[in-house]
């Protein structure tokens, strides 16, 4: 009878502490929502401000272009005015002096009249129609990198969040690949090239296989497709690394017959030296050609000037690959994944006839 009363009690007490773990990660929910949703009002007010600016901005830039225009073609409206006037001075001399009988002073003045007007040649008028679309382009492509930039702090924040849920992890060393070294403190594996090493984790026996991976078979670290950052260093030319592909991305928002000179000047500031770089970047131009093909002719002009751009090879260092082989890779890999569509279109076409009755 008391085990029994105690144990109720127990039960009681737990049901009591549950309902105050409750309603403390209640609070704390709703102080970490209160916390988001300033964020949030914080971060589309700054995005509403700069959206505001660019239109204040693009509207003077518009303004500022069209009171220019305008006072280019006054002046030349006074400019040919006054040609007018002089012309028209010039032909009621002349017409005078075809009724005069004094020869002698039309031969002195006639030559005068006869001299080159200061007139200059009147420029061709056009009507430029893309002017307020191509500022509006480079205002839009301003205010993507703004977006950019704010998605990026959102994810580093994000990131941040993450960190607080890492743990420690030490390899063990009798488990270990043949062809992999563990540092002194268990943490960082490092391939090996050649025979299998004769040191920690070789114990000759037979291969074992998780989820049908042979743990004797090569490791291609160098292949992976998401290169894993381990370490300070690392992490920095990552880092450098994305900051290289938004720089490219900006200026392909921004690129123009009319702006590319002073762009392709930007691109050749770049520090692409590595063969990830270099595709990235070749991938980036390769989007944007097939997404903008009206701005083909440009992005075919950055790639015939970037053609002669060599990099070390992700492989072996001593050798290079250049800008042409792995821009072809990119082609050649764009045009299997059409084929290998249509195949797949083809198959699911006859499927489809085989159960319809076509």
């Amino acid at each position: 009878m008391m085990k029994t009363q105690k144990d109720m009690q127990q039960m009681i007490q737990n049901r009591i502490k549950k309902i105050q773990d409750i309603r403390h990660s209640a609070e704390v929910r709703k102080r970490n929502t209160e916390k988001e949703k300033a964020a949030c009002v914080e971060l589309f007010t700054d995005l509403i401000r700069s959206i505001e600016r660019h239109q204040t901005e693009l509207l003077e830039t518009m303004e500022e272009q069209q009171k220019a225009a305008e006072k280019q073609e006054e002046e030349l409206i006074e400019d040919l005015k006054q040609e007018i006037t002089e012309l028209k001075m010039r032909n009621t001399e002349l017409e005078q002096l075809s009724h005069t009988e004094d020869h002698l002073h039309l031969l002195q003045v006639y030559s005068s009249l006869c001299s080159p007007t200061n007139t200059r040649n009147c420029p061709e008028i056009s009507m430029k129609t893309d002017e307020s679309l191509e500022t509006l382009r480079r205002a839009l492509s301003q205010l993507k990198d703004t977006i950019d930039e704010k998605l990026t702090q959102t994810v580093s924040t994000e990131m941040k969040g993450m960190q607080q849920y890492a743990v420690d992890v030490t390899l063990d060393p009798d488990t270990v690949h043949p062809k992999l070294i563990l540092s002194d403190d268990g943490k960082q594996p490092s391939g090996l090239s050649g025979p299998h090493h004769s040191g920690q984790g070789q114990r000759g026996k037979e291969p074992q296989k998780i989820a049908n991976v042979s743990l004797t078979e090569d490791v291609q670290l160098n292949k992976a497709e998401k290169v894993w950052c381990s370490g300070r260093a690392d992490k920095t030319e990552f880092l450098k690394t994305q900051e290289l592909f938004k720089c490219m991305q900006s200026i392909l928002n921004k690129l123009t017959p009319q702006m590319f000179q002073p762009l392709m000047k930007q691109v050749t500031k770049l520090t692409i030296d590595t063969e990830e770089r270099l595709k990235g970047v070749i991938d980036l131009i390769f989007e944007k050609a097939i997404s903008e093909p009206n701005f083909s002719v440009a992005y075919a002009n950055m790639c015939r000037c970037l053609i002669g751009l060599k990099v070390p090879t992700s492989d072996n260092p001593g050798m290079t690959v250049n800008f042409r082989k792995l821009l072809l890779n990119r082609c050649q890999k764009e045009y299997e994944k059409d084929e290998d569509d249509d195949k797949t279109f083809e198959k699911m076409q006859k499927e489809l006839d085989a159960a319809t009755g076509v």
